[in-house]
């Protein structure tokens, strides 16, 4: 083996193993969430809601345990007057171990994120089952 090949050998090894190394702790998962008003019924009665991606109730999140969650959330939200409002995520019900800042509410673990701005979440789930 020449010289130049063991040094590109002994560059990339590192990086590889780093990637190894990472990929078992678990996967990277993304998500993206747009927040906006929209028409619906949940009681019976037309409304405005607030809606993600247009659903509601929202899309699921699902990951395993070890996996890292990156959700980037946008807020689009504007009312029939033109109004906009700010906008924080709280994931109920999961305990935002070593993430704090990534559970809402506005000006207590973040600042809200603005109409038109948007704002990604990352953490790792710590506990199993559904949470709404």
């Amino acid at each position: 083996m020449n010289e130049i090949t063991l040094q590109k050998i002994i560059r990339i090894f590192p990086v590889w193993l780093w990637l190894c190394s990472s990929s078992a702790d678990g996967a990277h998962l993304y998500y993206n969430f747009t927040v906006a008003y929209m028409q619906g019924y949940p009681d019976g009665v037309q409304v405005d809601i607030l809606a993600v991606n247009g659903q509601f109730p929202g899309p699921e999140i699902k990951c395993d345990l070890g996996d890292t969650v990156h959700v980037t959330v946008t807020n689009r939200i504007i009312d029939r007057q033109r109004r906009t409002y700010p906008l924080s995520m709280h994931w109920h019900g999961l305990l935002m171990e070593e993430t704090p800042f990534a559970d809402g509410p506005d000006y207590i673990t973040q600042c809200p994120i603005q109409y038109g701005m948007s704002y990604e979440y990352v953490f790792t789930p710590k506990q199993t089952g559904t949470h709404w």
